[in-house]
Order: C-alpha cells, then sequence, then structure tokens
C-alpha cells in the first residue's frame, strides 16, 4: 500500500508537482518518512497501551460490534479527560478534510485532463464535477459500517488492489524498453486474477492483495510485451528510466504547467 501510494498515487504526483523543483520534493521525502515513522510509532504505541489496560480491568470493555469503536470508547468512557472527546472530534475532522480535499481534487483532475482531455474546461464545470464527487465520496462513506468489522482492512484492502496494479504497470513501463500498451493490458488481467485469488481465499490476508496484484501484473506484463510491436525510440527516451532521465520529466513538467483558464 505504502510504495504505490508513494510513487503513483495521484494525490502524491500532484504534491510533488508542486514542488519549485527536484532539490525540494528530495527534502519533502526525507521530512515525511521521518514525521511518518513517529506517527506510525505513537498508532503502535496507542494500540499496546489500549490493549494493556483493558487486559488488566477484567470485563471493563464491553461487547463491541466493531473494532473500530475500541479507541472511541476508551477516550468516551475510561480516559475521562475533560476536552479530550472534542479533541478527537477535531481531529477526525481535520484529517478527514485533508484526505477528502486531496482525494476529490485528484479525481476531479484525471477526469478533467485524462478522461474529457481538455484542458480548456471552465471552472464553473470544475467545481460542479468536484461537487458531484465529493457528493459520491460522502455517499460511499456511509456505507462503511455495512462493509465488514474492521474499517482499515477493508480500506487497505481497495487501496492495495487499485494502487498494486497502478504499481505493476507504473514499473513495468520504466523498466522494460519493449513495454507496450498490450502487454500492459495483458498484465492488468493477470493481476486481477491474483486479487481474484487472494479473495477466493480467506486464509490469505487482504494485506496481501497490493502484492497479488502488483507482481503478476509486472511479470506477466514484460512476458505478453513481447508479443506486441516495441514503442518507438521517441518514447522510450521520454518514458524509459535512465540515470539522465530521472529528473528531465519532472523539471519539464514543472516548467511547463498551465493554468486552468478562468470562464
Amino acid at each position: 500500500v505504502y510504495l504505490p501510494g508513494y510513487t503513483t498515487s495521484q494525490i502524491t504526483v500532484q504534491r510533488y508537482l508542486s514542488m519549485s523543483g527536484p532539490k525540494d520534493l528530495h527534502r519533502a521525502l526525507l521530512l515525511n518518512a521521518v514525521v511518518a515513522t513517529a506517527v506510525y510509532f505513537l498508532f503502535i504505541l496507542t494500540g499496546t497501551v489500549i490493549f494493556a489496560y483493558y487486559l488488566q480491568q477484567a470485563g471493563a470493555l464491553p461487547t463491541l460490534t466493531s473494532q473500530d469503536q475500541i479507541l472511541p470508547h476508551f477516550i468516551v468512557r475510561d480516559l475521562r479527560v475533560p476536552g479530550i472527546a472534542g479533541l478527537m472530534c477535531a481531529g477526525l475532522l481535520a484529517a478527514a478534510l485533508s484526505t477528502l480535499e486531496g482525494g476529490i481534487n485528484s479525481i476531479a483532475s484525471v477526469l478533467t485532463f485524462d478522461v474529457l482531455n481538455r484542458r480548456e474546461t471552465s471552472v464553473r464545470a470544475n467545481r460542479l464535477m468536484t461537487a458531484a464527487i465529493g457528493a459520491g465520496v460522502i455517499g460511499a462513506a456511509l456505507l462503511a459500517p455495512y462493509i465488514g468489522k474492521n474499517f482499515i482492512d477493508q480500506i487497505t484492502a481497495v487501496a492495495s488492489t487499485f494502487l498494486g496494479l497502478l504499481l505493476g504497470v507504473y514499473v513495468l513501463g520504466m523498466s522494460s524498453r519493449r513495454a507496450n500498451t498490450g502487454g500492459a493490458a495483458l498484465g492488468l488481467l493477470a493481476g486481477a486474477a491474483g486479487i481474484a485469488l487472494v479473495r477466493l481465499h480467506p486464509a490469505i490476508p487482504t494485506w496481501w492483495s497490493g502484492a497479488f496484484a502488483f507482481f503478476p501484473t509486472l511479470l506477466a506484463g514484460r512476458l505478453a510485451s513481447g508479443f506486441f510491436p516495441p514503442p518507438s525510440a521517441d518514447q522510450q527516451r521520454a518514458l524509459f528510466l535512465t540515470p539522465e532521465s530521472r529528473v528531465m520529466s519532472l523539471e519539464s513538467t514543472l516548467q511547463n504547467k498551465e493554468p486552468i483558464r478562468e470562464n
């Protein structure tokens, strides 16, 4: 989940392109690595402390319908610190707004530039599109209580499925001069078969969904690309990863960014 999230996710790519240059991007990635490590350590520490607390307090934890209810129950019923519940709600709201903002903006950008293929889309049309996407995301979020007992596992499975396929195609295109559209398409089919294997065997943890999507996509894509014409020399120079081309694409994109026209 995390590797494609830092490489091929549309949200992450847009943040990369907002940097003034590769040096700022490198510094941001290093800072993110430090902060993310500290945050994940706090997550682990919080879970360990709550587990130890209820292990010592036999019968203190009532029967809950979901594992996701343990932390809110602990804060509201057992922590009993004035104002902590409000801080929790504020933190959840801030995190939700940040995540939704980036995701909705990314979906709108993909629809505008890749699907509609119209860079001159008006601001009004973009706003209406963004509002419709936001309504759809909120509607999907309302279904969260019905998709499983552990929301994090379900989200991880869904995200790793799509990001694993995307990472497989991404690595295929950057590691093979023979990579082409036909090979990538067949690789995606192989990745989808790997995902189906995970779904049909409940004994396989959902956290492996990304690996079962990535490796079949990459391997099958490389094999299948040999049966289709290779890309042209110009396409290879623009897309293939070489020491000279590692930052050329990013610098070129930063120099040629076009603002959306206000209509």
